[in-house]
């Protein structure tokens, strides 16, 4: 499950990459773009922090 995240999370940061990169893109869509995937990370962030306290709890009981 680790390396699944590990995964996504580099692709979140190649696409960030690339968009700040991208001098043609208007400045909304790159706000847009930008806002989505922070989305995204947090979300996959939150899921993270789940998946561990359940592995956690798992380990107690």
């Amino acid at each position: 499950m680790q390396k699944c995240f590990d995964e996504v999370e580099k692709m979140i940061a190649y696409q960030k990459r690339t968009i700040q990169n991208a001098a043609r893109i208007s400045p909304d869509f790159k706000a847009g773009y930008l806002a989505a995937l922070n989305t995204l990370s947090a979300s996959i962030e939150a899921e993270k922090e789940i998946s561990e306290g359940n592995v956690f709890f798992q380990q107690i009981v």
